[in-house]
Formats: C-alpha cells, sequence, structure tokens
C-alpha cells in the first residue's frame, strides 16, 4: 500500500513537472515566433515564474537579507520623452522595470549614468559595460543584455572568469563609479 501510494506521488510530480516544462517551453517559442507579446499578462506570469537568470537571485536575496546587489543599468531618453523632467523619465524606467524585469518584492540596488538623461546630443552617454561579479571570487562579460532577444535570438558572446583578483578589481571598478558620483541611484519605487 505504501509503496502504491508513493509510486503515485512520484507519477504525479513528474507529470506536473513535465507540464509546467511544457507550459514555459512553449510560451517562450510562442514569444520568440511573435505569436504573443512578450508584455502580455500570460508571458509576464511565466517569467516570474521561471527566470532562468533573474529568479534565482531574487530567491537568493530573500533568503540573504545581508546580501548586496547593484545593477548598474542605461537608463536613456527616448524620443517621446524629450522634452519629459528626469524623475518622469526615472519613474517611467522604475514601473516598466518592476513590471517586466524585476517583479520581485526586494530589488536590487540600481545605478545609471545621468549624463544618459541629457537632452543635448553631444552630453549624452552610455552606460554599455555588461559585467557580473559574484562573491570576488568570478566574473561574467558579456554582449548580452538581459532581454529575450539577448537570451534567445541574438549571436552574443561572453566569457566567465574563476579569478579572485579580476573579480575583485572589476567589483572595485564598478563601485569607483558610485563614491567618485559618476553614476546616480534609482530610489523611488524601488526602496519601499
Amino acid at each position: 500500500m505504501l509503496f502504491a501510494t508513493l509510486d503515485l506521488a512520484a507519477r504525479t510530480l513528474v507529470v506536473a513537472a513535465l507540464a509546467y516544462a511544457s507550459l514555459v517551453a512553449l510560451t517562450h517559442w510562442a514569444v520568440r515566433r511573435h505569436r504573443i507579446t512578450p508584455f502580455g499578462t500570460w508571458p509576464r506570469f511565466i517569467r516570474r515564474a521561471s527566470d532562468p537568470v533573474l529568479l534565482p537571485l531574487a530567491r537568493r536575496m530573500a533568503e540573504r537579507p545581508e546580501l548586496t546587489v547593484r545593477l548598474f543599468v542605461n537608463l536613456r531618453r527616448f524620443e517621446h520623452m524629450v522634452h519629459a523632467a528626469e524623475r518622469e523619465i526615472e519613474d517611467a524606467f522604475v514601473k516598466w522595470l518592476r513590471r517586466e524585469v524585476w517583479p520581485w518584492e526586494r530589488a536590487p540596488e540600481i545605478y545609471y549614468d545621468p549624463r544618459s538623461l541629457s537632452s543635448s546630443g553631444d552630453e549624452t552617454a552610455c552606460l554599455h559595460a555588461k559585467c557580473v561579479v559574484v562573491d570576488d571570487a568570478r566574473a561574467f562579460i558579456t554582449s548580452a543584455n538581459l532581454t529575450e532577444a539577448a537570451q534567445s535570438r541574438n549571436i552574443e558572446a561572453g566569457v566567465l572568469l574563476e579569478d579572485a583578483v579580476f573579480a575583485r578589481a572589476l567589483r572595485r571598478q564598478l563601485e569607483s563609479l558610485i563614491d567618485r558620483g559618476y553614476v546616480t541611484r534609482l530610489r523611488r519605487g524601488l526602496d519601499e
């Protein structure tokens, strides 16, 4: 009797896992083939439940409140916001980020180069680096953005370095941007 119950439970778990994986794969396929928009309710729900990159990080942040996670992003002034105040652009970015990229409760610290919001084309800057430093032990540098296109369609390149000296130097370089005031921290909509 116990064996039959365990067997049934194991089979049920396998079928549920297969169904879940099939829904995730089908949704990702439909988005890649432009059958559905990536910003619809269903794709957002699937991304929230299955994101292979950000979900583990969000879970780790929830488990370890002392963990510091910083994202340096390229915040920019779109054409339709050419006359918008910087605060409006920041608020629109945070709204998009919380809805489409980071829906989990605890958000990372977000920094951007304020020159990217300049309304003068000659002074505009772009924070283009895509780097990840983990525990001062590993560094990942890539051309890929954290977008569906970069993860599934684009031709990208990256390197993972298991080099503590390099990882610490890269972290210090990024932190020096904060210390010297070259980047601004976004707070509204993130710290609450």
